[in-house]
C-alpha cells in the first residue's frame, strides 16, 4: 500500500514513523527541500523509521520534507525503487541527489502504466526512454516530468501522490507541496499530513480500523479507499479478533481471525437457511 508523510513544519513521531514503517516494511525515502540551493535533495533505501529518523538527525535534514515507506509491488523489493524519484526526463535510480524540478512520491498503483508510458514517450519528439529498472511509479514521474502533475488526474485513480519542490513560499511551508488524492485528514494545528492511515490492516478489500476505545465494539469496517466514512460495525467477534490491528499480526492471530470468519459465515448462512 505505501505510506506518504508530507511534513511542512513538524516530523512525525517516533511511534508513528514506526507504525509507518512496519505496515510497509520494503524500503524507505526521504526528500528535502535545500532553500539556499533551490533544489530538493533526496535519500533513499533506507530500510525502517529508526534508521530514517537517524538519517535525518545525522544529516541535519530542513523541514519541509517527505518521507515513504514502501510496500513493493511492480518490480518487487529493490532499494532503488523505493521513492522519492526524481522529476528528469532519465529519472535516475540514484540512492541519493538533487533535482532543481523536484521528486514525486507516490502511494498506490497505476494500472496499465507501460502502455501509457509508453504511448506519451513514443508520441515526445526527441525524448529517448531510459533503462534500468521499472515500477508504476517511476514511470509515474516520467510522466509528470513530461506533461506537469496535471496528468496525475487522468492517470492515478484513488493513488495518492506528493510532489516536492523548491518552488514555494518561505512563509508558506505547504507551498512547497503538491499533493494529488484523498490524503488523510490532519488537525489543523498538525505540521504534517499522511497519504493514509497506518492504524489499520487490509483484508477481502476491506480495511479495519480500530478507535481509540478499547471496547471492540467500535472496530469499524470501511469500504476500499474509505478513510473517513465506516460503512458497517464489525460484530463482536471479529472486532474481538481485529483489536490488534495496530500490530504485526502473527501466525496464530491470523488463523484465529480465519476461525472466527469461518464461524461467522457458517452463523449467518444458518441464520439464512441455507
Amino acid at each position: 500500500m505505501c505510506v506518504i508523510y508530507a511534513c511542512a513544519t513538524e516530523v512525525p513521531s517516533e511511534e508513528e514513523l514506526r507504525r509507518g514503517a512496519l505496515r510497509n516494511g520494503h524500503g524507505a525515502g526521504i526528500g528535502w527541500v535545500d532553500k539556499e540551493a533551490k533544489t530538493v535533495r533526496w535519500i533513499k533505501g533506507l530500510t525502517n523509521g529508526t534508521e530514517v529518523l537517524a538519517c535525518i538527525k545525522d544529516n541535519k535534514i530542513p523541514l519541509p520534507m517527505a518521507i515513504h515507506f514502501r510496500t513493493a509491488s511492480v518490480g518487487g523489493e529493490n532499494p532503488h525503487l523505493t521513492h522519492p524519484f526524481p522529476l528528469t526526463d532519465s529519472c535516475e535510480l540514484d540512492l541519493t541527489g538533487e533535482c532543481s524540478n523536484g521528486v514525486l512520491f507516490h502511494n498506490g498503483h497505476v494500472g496499465s502504466w507501460e502502455d501509457l508510458l509508453l504511448r506519451v514517450v513514443l508520441a515526445t519528439t526527441d525524448y529517448m526512454m531510459p533503462g534500468g529498472t521499472w515500477s508504476d511509479t517511476r514511470a509515474l514521474a516520467v510522466l509528470t516530468n513530461l506533461k506537469g502533475t496535471g496528468i496525475l488526474k487522468f492517470v492515478c485513480g484513488t493513488s495518492r501522490v506528493a510532489v516536492l519542490t523548491p518552488d514555494g513560499e518561505e512563509d508558506n511551508p505547504w507551498s512547497y507541496f503538491y499533493l494529488y488524492g484523498n490524503w488523510d485528514d490532519a488537525p489543523d494545528d498538525q505540521g504534517w499530513m499522511q497519504s493514509c492511515p497506518t492504524i489499520w490492516t487490509a483484508r477481502g478489500g476491506r480495511c479495519y480500523i480500530a478507535d481509540d476505545d478499547e471496547d471492540a465494539g467500535d472496530v469499524k469496517v470501511l469500504g476500499p479507499g474509505d478513510a473517513t466514512t465506516p460503512t458497517t460495525t464489525a460484530s463482536p467477534r471479529i472486532a474481538t479478533a481485529i483489536q490488534a490491528a495496530t500490530n504485526i499480526w502473527t501466525v496464530e492471530e491470523l488463523n484465529t481471525l480465519l476461525t472466527e470468519l469461518e464461524k461467522e459465515l457458517a452463523d449467518a448462512r444458518s441464520s439464512a437457511g441455507l
